[in-house]
């Protein structure tokens, strides 16, 4: 994450990351094929919380649930 958080919006610095592309889906928290990415990961590299960090995601956001 670079810059500021802006209201609801959040700017990620994907230079390093060659496959992606504009257009591409892109996984801040969840899974995608084999990989994923977990509020308890995200919470350790901000210093803080799991609850925090799903809290902090704003009613706009799109969620997509899945399984059961």
């Amino acid at each position: 994450v670079v810059g500021r958080v802006n209201m609801d919006l959040t700017c990620v610095d994907l230079s390093g990351c060659p496959e992606a592309v504009e257009g591409a889906a892109a996984v801040a928290v969840g899974r995608q094929g084999a990989a994923a990415i977990t509020a308890e990961e995200v919470a350790a590299w901000a210093g803080t919380i799991p609850y925090e960090v799903l809290c902090a995601i704003g009613p706009r956001v799109a969620r997509v649930y899945t399984g059961a």
